[in-house]
């Protein structure tokens, strides 16, 4: 099992690609999170002109939360007052279908620009409590959307992570921006099938890469 820390950020307008920047420097979070026990995968992804996305993937529950102190730490002394933290969390992946990068596709701080950048569709949920492991059932059973989505053009990884009880977030990596926008709306409508009122979608991203750093999750089920 894969564990997951990830946190949604607010910038000022135009500076996710000066953080991004400054994230891969020598002294940067990539390298610091490198650094780490049982460091996996790294990643900085772009919503929008002011929003951004740091996602890092860890062996255990431990290791993830730890990088939330390193990541709080380093941003306040690198990045002061130009980026606000507007959501932190710490889960465990049910399962990986896929991998979030591979050799073809992951990047490091020394060659950011030579490798496929990956898309990424994002959304936490809040769900009924102890429905969580339900969710994670009905989306692996044959019809469900592991199988949907395994099956689309671009598909590159999937994971289902429980952040407690009542929360849980749905990742998925695509190789296109558009086949991850695809995801959202076929995500939506397969919700609304199967889950009716058991889970209410709280957050729904979809966002582009601008580094990995390591190779993700391997394929899990």
């Amino acid at each position: 099992m894969n564990h997951v820390r990830v946190a949604t950020y607010d910038v000022r307008q135009g500076l996710v690609a000066q953080v991004a920047e400054l994230v891969q420097s020598p002294g940067g979070m990539v390298e610091e999170f490198r650094a780490q026990p049982g460091f996996r995968a790294y990643s900085m992804l772009e919503i929008d002109p002011v929003t951004y996305i740091s996602l890092s993937i860890w062996e255990t529950h431990e290791e993830a939360e730890n990088a939330v102190g390193a990541a709080a730490t380093w941003a306040a002394t690198h990045l002061g007052s130009r980026i606000h933290r507007t959501e932190n969390l710490v889960g465990d992946a049910l399962f990986w279908d896929g991998a979030a990068a591979d050799s073809d596709t992951a990047t490091s701080s020394s060659d950011a620009g030579s490798a496929k950048v990956n898309h990424v569709r994002y959304a936490t949920f809040e769900v009924t409590d102890g429905v969580v492991a339900q969710v994670a059932e009905a989306v692996s059973t044959p019809g469900g959307m592991r199988e949907i989505w395994r099956n689309q053009p671009g598909f590159r990884a999937y994971s289902l992570i429980e952040v407690d009880p009542i929360t849980f977030i749905s990742l998925s990596v695509w190789d296109s921006h558009d086949a991850a926008e695809l995801a959202v709306r076929q995500g939506a409508e397969w919700v609304a099938t199967h889950l009716n009122d058991r889970i209410h979608r709280t957050s729904n991203f979809v966002g582009d890469a601008l580094f990995w750093e390591g190779v993700g999750a391997a394929s899990a089920s």
